[in-house]
């Protein structure tokens, strides 16, 4: 993102800015665009008005690096009752945000989520942070099947070389 260095207004008054990564402007409020780690460090300012400078004034400036936006994945599709694990790439120093299904959040890079149910199907996305500085959100979708489940139920009693009913009712 952009580092913008402002200044109070004076009139008559020229401006010096000097800095890190070789950096001057002769602007009251000078910008630059896409800082990078190399803008970090201490940003001097002169201001000279009808012929009188004022005392040097510094400022240190802290440019945080950006984490890359994590590659994810899962061990989906899986069945209810087993567990949902989810992957983030990782990235020094960088902390993880996921949301999910069901309200579902966590700060676990690799979070795993037992006894999944059908519910919690559906797409979970993650972010990484360092300090303020957020990656762009990567998502991966995740199927939870229903385990099938069935009843038999027999008439009964039953007698031998008789019609007998078998009735399935499975889910």
């Amino acid at each position: 993102s952009d580092l913008n260095l402002t200044s109070t207004a004076f009139p008559a008054s020229t401006y010096n800015w000097t800095g890190p990564n070789g950096f001057s402007s002769a602007l009251q409020n000078p910008t630059i665009t896409n800082a990078i780690l190399a803008d970090s460090g201490i940003y001097h300012l002169n201001i000279s008005s009808n012929g009188c400078t004022g005392p040097t004034t510094n400022i240190t400036v802290h440019v945080s690096p950006t984490p890359s936006t994590p590659a994810v994945g899962s061990n989906s599709p899986l069945c209810e009752g087993n567990s949902i694990t989810l992957t983030a790439s990782s990235t020094a120093g960088s902390s993880y945000f996921w949301t999910g299904p069901l309200t579902y959040s966590s700060n676990v890079q690799n979070p795993v989520i037992s006894n999944a149910v059908t519910g919690m199907s559906g797409t979970y996305t993650v972010v990484a942070s360092i300090g303020t500085c957020s990656s762009g959100s990567s998502s991966v979708n995740v199927v939870v099947n229903m385990v099938p489940t069935s009843l038999f139920t027999v008439t009964s009693p039953v007698c031998a070389q008789q019609n007998s009913t078998i009735t399935y009712t499975g889910t």
